[in-house]
């Protein structure tokens, strides 16, 4: 046997062996690398508004409501005044094409449009003020349902006790549900406290149009009415100016923010709106 051989046969293997056990050796455990945490959906909130934002009514409180939303949430937030119904549906779809995903629809006129988007964006949220419930509609829908008979009750038992003449005017804006729910519950209110009380009542056709508003108002006050509920946004300087220039004095109710600076002589009470708290709960 030639032992250089297998001596050197035997150097070989050892050698990998070696190679092997240097190749092969576990290394310290190693830490894996951190999972990312799912990326968070930014939101984008945009509200579409009826009106100016400086009517001192709705659209105005609208537009608080969703600045303070975006300060709280530290959002990104846009909004379009003077929206017209047929054009909503192109404002919308411009927000959305920009990345907005939470697109509030001020103003009950609006529902038929978003039942017709909603379906089309199951990635966008979408507020509507419905005022009632309706079935059938997608998970991606906020419907807003605005009690609207606890306020204007009670407005409408005030102007039963403050009347002398015992004929109250009522002057409303767009004839749509929520609107209607108004003047019903402001009616029932006068009742309970003057049942011989006349009622005169009547939509302008917009919450926005001064002159339309007080051409109402003054034909209530040539009624005899003194006091008038005005239902409107913009369209309360025109009643306003309409109660300076009557021949007695009318008392004035208003809504959504508070309107005694206005005409501290005439307006006894306003039915305050605040969507503040509510629009940044869906924003969360």
């Amino acid at each position: 046997m030639n032992t250089t051989r297998v001596v050197a046969a035997v150097v070989i293997i050892a050698i990998v062996l070696i190679g092997a056990y240097i190749a092969f050796k576990p290394g310290p455990p190693q830490t894996p690398p951190p999972t990312e945490a799912p990326a968070v959906k930014k939101v984008k909130m945009a509200i579409i508004l009826p009106g100016t934002i400086q009517d001192s009514g709705w659209n105005t409180m609208g537009y608080l409501a969703l600045a303070e939303a975006g300060r709280v949430l530290n959002i990104e937030t846009a909004y379009s005044e003077w929206v017209s119904v047929p054009d909503a549906d192109r404002v919308a779809r411009e927000f959305i094409s920009t990345g907005y995903n939470v697109i509030i629809f001020h103003g009950g006129e609006y529902v038929s449009v978003v039942e017709k988007l909603a379906p089309e964006y199951p990635d966008v949220s979408f507020v509507m003020h419905g005022d009632a419930k309706i079935e059938g509609l997608p998970p991606n829908i906020w419907n807003i349902n605005r009690l609207w008979y606890l306020g204007y009750y009670p407005a409408g038992y005030l102007a039963g006790k403050m009347t002398n003449t015992k004929k109250v005017g009522m002057i409303g804006g767009i004839d749509f549900p929520g609107a209607i729910g108004a003047v019903n519950g402001f009616y029932q209110g006068l009742m309970a406290s003057c049942p011989d009380c006349k009622f005169y009542w009547a939509f302008a056709g917009s919450f926005d149009d001064p002159l339309k508003a007080k051409t109402i108002a003054e034909s209530q006050i040539s009624e005899g009415c003194d006091v008038i509920m005005a239902y409107q946004d913009l369209g309360v300087y025109g009643v306003v100016e309409a109660a300076r220039a009557a021949p007695h004095h009318v008392w004035l109710i208003g809504i959504d923010i508070d309107k005694y600076g206005v005409d501290p002589e005439r307006f006894i009470t306003t039915i305050i709106a605040d969507f503040s708290e509510l629009y940044t709960e869906i924003g969360r």
